[in-house]
């Protein structure tokens, strides 16, 4: 039988490229991401892809969008940018995070004070930790 989910896309800077995050809905939760950065077949790709699957695991077992923010959010490298919104992101798992937050900015219309906490975070160019 066909299955078929509404889709959110979302497109963030990280420090590798442009990554293009899909939240596909059921009952309007988020049940699967796909992530794309990279060429296919390339490291970056697959890491990308295992990663992804291992997110949509997680949802699809009841973890919450806040909870794996919480995770990725502070995951930096050497390597900074800024997003098309004036926001500093230094890894991959941060521009994944970012796309969280952005995703649920776009749900929720008027963010909640842990997505407005979040987002303080990539706009504070010292980092600090944000009471994970």
């Amino acid at each position: 039988m066909l299955s078929v989910f509404d889709a959110v896309s979302i497109r963030v800077k990280a420090p590798e490229g442009d990554m293009i995050v899909i939240f596909s809905e059921d009952d309007n939760k988020p049940v699967r991401v796909e992530i794309f950065i990279g060429k296919a077949g390339n490291t970056l790709r697959a890491w990308a892809t295992s990663f992804a699957e291992i997110i949509s695991l997680a949802l699809q077992n009841g973890a919450d969008l806040d909870e794996l923010c919480n995770v990725l959010y502070g995951q930096v490298s050497d390597k900074n940018v800024m997003d098309t919104s004036g926001l500093v992101v230094s890894s991959g798992p941060e521009a994944f995070a970012l796309a969280i937050l952005k995703y649920k900015a776009y749900k929720l219309k008027n963010p909640n004070e842990s997505t407005q906490r979040h987002i303080g975070y990539f706009t504070n160019p010292k980092r600090k930790d944000l009471g994970r």
